[in-house]
């Protein structure tokens, strides 16, 4: 059993749940169909989000002539045009290129407690509504330290019964979760996320060494549109402020979801919030050195999500 300030996450695989926790995020599901900015250009077409590439590169649709440059690929020059023109003359095509979506789901114990599945369930179903819309292929993996589920894109509506069956312990029939075979790395995912994809990745980023989600983001990525979102509330990313008197704080056990108390003076209370936000401040910082921008969902509040999600986007 691992203490974070004094919350107590147990050792616990993520499938836990039930069929009440399943209708839950069905609900949820339906209620955050919202429209996210996941376009980073003009559609060419809405064929599973085909777009347009600036890159000069195989593709067959013509885009324009041009004066040959240093840099320029000589192979690209235009035999007829150049001798034409009296100088080097190359062609330019747009090179189709599908963006594609992933999303990776931490499903670690530490997730488990109070709202937080429920807050990053809802910005994992803005993210999918939101590909979608946009008719682009969106994968979505959840982790654990024992299970995972993999599913590669597309995604369907139909699929996110067997995603929210994974989050809620449903695990009977369902072809995508297996024992945990992969590390915290996206080596896998390589030959499914051209350039120009975006990834998001949700998750409290609390650092455990074994399921610390932000070693997925330890290289920057570059050629992605990468976004964290970090699912810490008032309890963890600072602390209430608490009467000198003293007070009870609640303290819940992901392995039974049993809630106790625990009696928290002022000063223990000021040490604890130091400590969360200087850990919140460390997350920040890590991904500021990276030129990553996150978005942080701090409550179950689907506009509060929408405008997080959209900030870092923008």
């Amino acid at each position: 059993m691992r203490i974070y300030g004094i919350f107590f996450m147990a050792s616990t695989p993520m499938f836990s749940g039930d069929e009440m926790e399943k209708q839950r995020l069905k609900d949820i599901f339906d209620e955050v169909r919202t429209h996210l900015s996941l376009s980073p250009q003009s559609p060419k077409s809405l064929l599973l989000g085909d777009w347009d590439s600036d890159l000069i590169g195989e593709g067959m649709e013509f885009e324009e002539f041009k004066e040959y440059r240093d840099g320029d690929n000589p192979r690209r020059i235009h035999a007829a045009m150049s001798s034409r023109m009296g100088k080097p003359i190359v062609v330019r095509h747009l090179e189709p290129r599908e963006t594609r979506c992933l999303v990776v789901l931490d499903a670690t114990p530490s997730m488990m407690v109070r709202e937080k599945m429920e807050i990053a369930f809802a910005a994992l179903g803005m993210i999918f509504s939101s590909a979608h819309e946009v008719h682009m292929p969106i994968g979505i993996w959840l982790l654990d330290h024992l299970k995972e589920f993999d599913m590669r894109p597309p995604v369907t509506h139909a699929h996110m019964e067997y995603v929210i069956d994974a989050i809620c312990g449903i695990d009977s029939d369902n072809p995508y979760l297996r024992d945990r075979e992969s590390e915290l790395n996206l080596d896998n995912w390589n030959n499914f996320l051209p350039g120009g994809s975006f990834i998001f990745v949700i998750s409290d980023f609390f650092e455990s060494p074994e399921n610390n989600f932000m070693q997925i983001l330890g290289t920057g990525m570059p050629g992605y549109k990468v976004v964290p979102v970090i699912v810490q509330d008032s309890l963890e990313y600072t602390f209430p402020q608490i009467p000198s008197s003293g007070a009870e704080i609640p303290i819940v056990d992901s392995e039974t979801g049993v809630t106790t108390r625990a009696w928290v003076d002022a000063d223990k209370a000021s040490s604890i919030r130091k400590q969360h936000e200087e850990r919140f401040q460390r997350i920040n910082d890590f991904f500021e050195r990276r030129f990553i921008y996150p978005a942080h969902t701090p409550n179950l509040n689907v506009l509060e999500i929408y405008g997080s999600l959209q900030n870092a986007l923008l």
